[in-house]
């Protein structure tokens, strides 16, 4: 499936307190090396690797987490 075409709001991703991502096992790869092979910039005109929620400190250091993006990230494999 390419998710790039299929997601009608695509700032679901990233502006969402959980985001949950259903995969099927066999989709799982070794690394980022791999991953960007698969990618084909023909078939789809937007991507992302998501790796879990960001953290921030302004100059305060007052600490943020999930500012750009979920604060939780939770993959299901089947």
């Amino acid at each position: 499936m390419n998710l790039g075409n299929e997601l009608p709001i695509r700032s679901m991703l990233t502006a969402t307190e959980t985001l949950c991502i259903l995969i099927h096992k066999k989709s799982v790869i070794k690394d980022m090396h791999q991953a960007y092979k698969k990618i084909d910039l023909k078939q789809t005109n937007y991507g992302v690797f998501l790796s879990g929620p960001s953290k921030t400190a302004n100059i305060e250091q007052t600490l943020v987490i999930g500012a750009h993006g979920a604060k939780s990230l939770k993959i299901f494999l089947y």
